[in-house]
């Protein structure tokens, strides 16, 4: 890469290896489109860690320790696996408080017509 320290390109190519291992980006069905840039190559997006492989949560600790690394390139591919796997997260928690939202909703509506319920029966029997 010209202009650039050998260790920084070095680590530019091991970041770049990185991300296609993880997953890389661009799901084959939404080339040429607007979401071409921000979809997962794969689903689901992250391996499973196996024998002699680091978990993604362990990839991902390492590439957080490594920032800032000084150099803006480097910065910006080490932030881009960081940023999909919070997108995952923040995914998958708005999906469970959906469910807990409609649990919640039974719950109360349970509550409102138990209530309500036991005012009628005590009601009767005055």
């Amino acid at each position: 890469m010209p202009g650039q320290c050998p260790e920084v390109a070095t680590r530019l190519a091991a970041l770049r290896a990185l991300q296609r291992a993880l997953g890389d980006l661009t799901a084959p069905s939404l080339r040429g489109t607007v979401w071409e840039g921000y979809s997962p190559r794969r689903d689901p997006p992250w391996p499973p860690a196996r024998d002699g492989v680091p978990s993604p949560e362990v990839i991902l600790a390492t590439l957080r320790e490594a920032l800032p690394s000084g150099h803006a390139d480097l910065d910006r591919e080490l932030g881009e696996p960081l940023a999909r796997a919070a997108t995952d997260a923040l995914t998958a928690l708005a999906s469970r408080l959906a469910h807990w939202g409609a649990v919640i909703d039974v719950h109360a509506f349970d509550l409102e017509v138990g209530v309500g319920r036991a005012l009628e029966l005590a009601e009767a029997r005055l």
